[in-house]
């Protein structure tokens, strides 16, 4: 026993002495070494590289890097950095664990110029000195991370973030170098994931460092903002064995977070505004952009219509100090300057087929049933929409009214095949069906499926739309059919026409009717009948461009009428005689 617990204390003695030698840099500036294990100073100055007590991460020291305007050059430029040896090999596909705090005091301010905080560092075959990778504050402590892909001269920036001075802020990054192209940077701030890169990282030549601190660049001088001061702690620095827990100054790693955001149905310009109704898996709210600003802009989280034609909504969630920053999701928007009007259909086949080859397509129900080899039942309807004269459905919805159901499922699926009828139909010819709609479960009044997407491949096809419904887990579910004397199964399409009015390209207006002013320039419109009986005049209706009626007027006792227009656009007149209707467009400025 004694010999076993020799062994287990020494294997984890072991563990803990691995972990600590896999570390190249591990620091808190409590011991009071300023240029710490693995790592040479550069500075030319006594004030550019101090122990401090002034501001700690943790415990109650910390490193200061200082430069000022006219600092002795190294290496071609100002400033005030620690290095390390040249560990890291791109042609191996080395990996980096970087951790560390840093902070800015509230007295410093922008500066007209970039300030490097820290490097890769390596150099060509021509002795080139380039970061592989790096990130500098670009003078209004905004992050900026760049990276060199393959060659000295390619450089791809990366997004920046901002990041607060005046407090402590915490930073982790690993980074593959990679000469091909799954090398990859990855950056978190306070937790939050703000960086993800996958590609070439580093170009052939040195192997590569990592240096820290601060260097404003290759001057200062007046056009510098001097001094520069910078505060680092908790700097931990790994090779190819690190993760976010070793090298963390907090210590935890955050959540991965997905976004869910489906299709976005067709919409009219004269929409209201709707939420996109995009989720995050974190339960943060999820925000929105909208790539073409003349179709759609986003207002207090929600879609806001502006004009005809095509957007690419992008829902997107930052994260926080829990969540990863989430993969965006991009759905296209189309708005149509048109008028919707709602459908209401009955279908002109419907049966249901049993497996011992009867069926019924003139009965008042529609029986559904599984589980039961002689007795399984199955739904089938049919619709025509070639009466509507619609190209588009902003939605669709099929409703079927169940009169009896003991408490399974109802699927639907779409039918492609509509050469069947209900007199006709059996269950070895019924139809095939392509794919399922949905499942809806069961319960007495009326079913609801949206089958918006199929009823826009059907007006592009043929106009006719077939469905199949079963039950599943062994229910028993009946539906009222268009037989029954209420209550029947309908299809409720909300469908878009382009040309409103339906006679706006053939405006006329004769001689004896005067509509003025026109364009209407005081918010008023008149309208004089000529030479004409008012009792022949049936109505006079002024639409906006949507086709929604905004005014009506049915009797008139004058050959004048006034109307007040308010609102700046586009109008339709129709006025209604006991002969063929007259039409005029007018506009309002």
């Amino acid at each position: 026993m004694k010999a076993l617990m020799i062994l287990i204390v020494s294997i984890l003695c072991l563990d803990t002495s691995a972990i600590a030698q896999s570390y190249i840099i591990n620091t808190s500036w409590e011991d009071g070494n300023m240029v710490p294990i693995n790592a040479v100073s550069e500075t030319t100055t006594t004030y550019g590289q101090q122990i401090s007590t002034d501001y700690a991460r943790s415990g109650s020291h910390s490193c200061r890097f200082e430069v000022r305007d006219y600092d002795p050059k190294i290496g071609g430029g100002v400033r005030s950095e620690l290095k390390t040896e040249m560990i890291f090999d791109q042609t191996q596909g080395d990996i980096a664990w970087v951790g560390y705090s840093i902070f800015y005091p509230n007295s410093m301010e922008n500066t007209p110029q970039e300030e490097m905080i820290g490097q890769f560092m390596q150099t060509d075959y021509n002795n080139n000195y380039s970061p592989a990778m790096g990130f500098k504050n670009d003078g209004d402590f905004m992050l900026r991370a760049y990276v060199r892909q393959g060659d000295v001269n390619t450089i791809k920036n990366l997004t920046p973030f901002t990041f607060p001075k005046g407090q402590w802020v915490d930073f982790v990054w690993t980074v593959k170098f990679s000469l091909t192209e799954n090398g990859y940077i990855k950056c978190w701030c306070d937790g939050i994931q703000k960086l993800d890169y996958n590609g070439i990282v580093g170009y052939p030549g040195s192997k590569i460092n990592f240096k820290w601190g601060i260097y404003p660049g290759w001057k200062t001088g007046p056009n510098g903002q001097s001094p520069r001061i910078v505060y680092w702690d908790n700097l931990k620095l790994m090779r190819n064995n690190g993760s976010y827990e070793l090298v963390s100054p907090g210590g935890t790693t955050s959540q991965d977070q997905t976004i869910t955001f489906g299709a976005l149905p067709t919409k009219l310009l004269r929409d209201a505004d709707f939420n996109p109704e995009a989720t995050a898996s974190s339960g943060l709210t999820v925000s929105y952009t909208s790539s073409n600003t003349a179709v759609a802009t986003i207002v207090s989280g929600n879609i806001h219509l502006v004009g005809a034609g095509t957007s690419v909504i992008t829902a997107s969630q930052d994260g926080n100090s829990t969540y990863n920053l989430a993969t965006s999701v991009t759905q296209t928007l189309t708005v149509i300057d048109g008028i919707g009007e709602t459908f209401t259909l009955n279908p002109i086949h419907d049966a249901y087929v049993r497996d011992n080859n009867t069926q019924d397509g003139t009965g008042v129900d529609l029986i559904t049933k599984n589980g039961f080899t002689g007795y399984d039942r199955e739904a089938y309807l049919m619709f025509d929409m070639a009466a509507l004269g619609i190209t588009t459905a902003t939605s669709a919805t099929l409703r079927l009214y169940c009169n009896l159901d003991n408490g399974g499922n109802s699927e639907l699926y779409k039918i492609s095949d509509d050469n069947w009828t209900e007199t006709g139909i059996t269950w070895a010819n019924k139809p095939t069906s392509s794919s399922l709609i949905s499942s809806q479960a069961g319960n007495v009044g009326y079913m609801e499926w949206n089958v918006t997407s199929f009823i826009n491949e059907e007006l592009a096809g043929n106009d006719k739309a077939s469905f199949r419904v079963l039950a599943t887990n062994d229910a028993y579910v009946n539906f009222n059919s268009k037989e029954a004397s209420s209550n029947k199964p309908e299809l409720v399409v909300i469908g878009i026409s382009e040309n409103p009015m339906g006679v706006i390209d053939d405006i006329f207006t004769p001689q004896n009717i005067n509509i003025y002013p026109n364009p209407v320039t005081n918010g008023v419109l008149r309208l004089e009948m000529k030479n004409i009986e008012l009792k022949q005049v049936k109505s006079v209706q002024i639409f906006d461009i949507y086709g929604r009626l905004i005014i009506e007027k049915y009797q008139f006792l004058e050959s004048e009428i006034s109307f007040p227009m308010k609102s700046a656009g586009s109008y339709i007149v129709k006025i209604s005689t006991n002969n063929d209707p007259i039409i005029s467009k007018v506009t309002v400025f």
